[in-house]
């Protein structure tokens, strides 16, 4: 019975924190799509695109309200955008995934787990709007990256000298891209997100991501061509797969390092 009772608390906190996760996802969807259509992201009430009516607060429950209406609009019948289900769904395991890994700690500091759930959302944003819309705010790259730099001195989060490269590396490798290629591989919005990924990471933690983001772009570029879903002069939006990567280091960076160390630097 108390294998019951505990499996039970268990199960109603990861729910709970699913469905957090889907309510900031629905937050963020709607941004998202009010960001495209220049509408300002914040003011005035949920509406259908098509005919404009106010959303019902019935059909505003994340996630449940898409799949219960079948995915169209109560009114007129409209298509619901695929957006907001896709979004909401991928924040709402991005919140499970954050919990889990607050299960293995010792201790963890509130303000480090805020961080996380921020940054978190902001990568998110910068990754679905790109694979969306195929653009990348500058404000939501070197904003943060400044703001997050002065806070990692502040609370020696990294070494200064790991930022510096890490801004370098990440920042660094874009711009020489852009350089070289005349805009035409990147955009400016790329230099942004590898800083923002050097201040987040760090160095070595920057090389990592980047090597893994191509590894896994790769692939799927390939997968892709292979299926005749895109060509070989086909374009690609890049940035899901540098925000995968970073994510991806992030939360296991001792682990890249440890072996990075291991595998080209203790060896004789």
């Amino acid at each position: 019975m108390e294998f019951v009772r505990n499996s039970m608390a268990w199960f109603f906190l990861f729910f709970l924190v699913f469905w957090v996760g889907g309510a900031f996802g629905s937050f963020l969807a709607v941004v998202m799509v009010r960001l495209h259509e220049k509408r300002s992201p914040c003011i005035g009430r949920s509406s259908c695109g098509t005919c404009r009516k106010a959303i019902l607060w019935r059909d505003n429950i994340p996630i449940f309200s898409f799949f219960l209406l079948r995915g169209k609009c109560r009114f007129c019948q409209a298509p619901i955008p695929e957006i907001h289900p896709i979004v909401e769904i991928l924040v709402a395991f991005a919140f499970v995934g954050i919990m889990v890994s607050l299960l293995f700690p010792v201790a963890y500091r509130w303000d480090i787990v805020w961080y996380e759930f921020c940054l978190l959302l902001l990568l998110l944003f910068i990754a679905l709007y790109d694979a969306w819309y195929g653009e990348i705010f500058y404000w939501s790259t070197f904003v943060p990256a400044g703001l997050l730099f002065g806070i990692s001195l502040w609370r020696g989060w990294f070494p200064w000298e790991s930022l510096i490269l890490g801004i370098l590396v990440g920042g660094g490798w874009f711009l020489a891209q852009y350089l070289f290629s005349h805009g035409q591989w990147v955009g400016g919005g790329d230099i942004g997100l590898g800083i923002l990924m050097g201040v987040v990471l760090g160095w070595p933690g920057i090389l990592f991501a980047l090597l893994l983001s191509y590894i896994v772009g790769g692939l799927c570029a390939l997968c892709l061509v292979i299926l005749k879903r895109k060509t070989l002069q086909g374009t690609l939006p890049f940035a899901p797969f540098l925000v995968l990567g970073t994510i991806v280091v992030f939360f296991f960076q001792s682990s890249f390092t440890q072996w990075f160390i291991f595998s080209f630097i203790s060896k004789p």
